[in-house]
């Protein structure tokens, strides 16, 4: 028993990815034990240890590490009845381990770990101090874990997409249709190319269609230009933004756009690797063409295969190939 054996059943014996509700959840779980009925405590043991230090464990809905994670604990709590899992929330003590001696301490011992909040007394859960040292920790733990009043706390949350995107899952539902809130969710995302995910999936709608908004989004992150509304994908600005950040996301532009031979010109100019979805006609086009392979000459594949014979063309490819030699 092994992680591979798990991922090769997420894989192959699951429709469900990841499951949702109770329900899946049994099938899932059943699945599992059909076809690996040799399943270890101890092994789960280990499982949570080691997927516990995973950075990857961002949001259950997209990794595949997160699945594995919560599906072994759900193993755990299946062959472990006599635990229960239905501890008061108003008890101060909930601590048996003696570790929780005071705020100082709860703090340090967060500090160590992106999840142990989770584990944390209930007091400890809406002492605004120690959420936000959790938050700094790693912020979607911070928050998902926190009090509810303190999920509806602005400067907290604020605090928590600013570190993390993600963590926007876990705030009250209010946040995601706060503008400022929801900018800086999708924006602290844009490194990692997924602020089109924020927009998709955890604020409002509404943003969607809001020009402003979606021009600071697509000018840090090109990519979130696929989850544009339709009408944003023809308007100009917005377009040629996105394709200045990442010429790939042309892809997204309307077709209206990608037969646009003024258009196309400045786009390339910006991004030659925007060309290859631009119509095929332009792609015959000598002077889209050289704006193309100015900076990078293998640029030159995106072009019609008649351009690779013409002279000026040709000319242009030395002059970018010495170009980078030298720089």
């Amino acid at each position: 028993m092994n992680l591979k054996h798990i991922k090769d059943f997420l894989f192959t014996k699951t429709s469900k990815f990841p499951p949702k509700t109770d329900q899946d959840w049994e099938v899932a779980r059943a699945e599992y034990a059909k076809h690996y009925p040799d399943i270890e405590v101890e092994f789960l043991k280990k499982l949570d240890a080691a997927m516990g230090s995973k950075t990857v464990i961002v949001r259950e809905e997209f990794s595949l590490f997160a699945w594995v994670y919560h599906l072994a604990n759900y193993f755990k709590k299946e062959q472990k009845p006599d635990v229960s899992d239905d501890v008061s929330e108003d008890a101060d003590s909930m601590d048996d381990s003696g570790l929780w001696i005071n705020k100082e301490v709860a703090i340090s011992m967060i500090e160590q770990e992106k999840d142990t909040l989770k584990n944390a007394p209930a007091k400890y859960r809406k002492d605004r101090d120690v959420v936000l040292a959790a938050i700094n920790v790693y912020a979607p733990c911070g928050l998902r874990f926190a009090d509810e009043t303190l999920q509806k706390d602005r400067e907290l949350v604020i605090a928590a997409v600013k570190q993390h995107g993600f963590a926007i899952e876990y705030a009250d539902e209010s946040f995601q249709k706060d503008r400022e809130v929801a900018l800086l969710a999708a924006l602290s995302c844009a490194e990692g190319e997924e602020s089109g995910m924020i927009v998709e999936s955890y604020i409002d709608a509404k943003f969607k269609k809001d020009k402003a908004f979606m021009l600071e989004v697509v000018s840090a992150d090109g990519s979130a230009l696929y989850h544009a509304d339709e009408s944003l994908k023809k308007d100009k600005e917005v377009v040629f933004a996105a394709a200045k950040n990442n010429g790939i996301s042309f892809m997204y532009a309307d077709e209206s756009l990608k037969a646009d031979r003024d258009f196309v010109l400045k786009v390339v100019n910006e991004d030659g690797t925007a060309l290859q979805f631009a119509r095929d006609e332009l792609k015959k086009d000598k002077e889209i063409v050289l704006a193309c392979i100015k900076k990078y000459s293998h640029f030159i594949h995106y072009a019609d295969d008649s351009m690779r014979q013409n002279e000026d063309v040709l000319k242009a490819i030395e002059v970018a190939k010495k170009s980078s030699s030298t720089n």
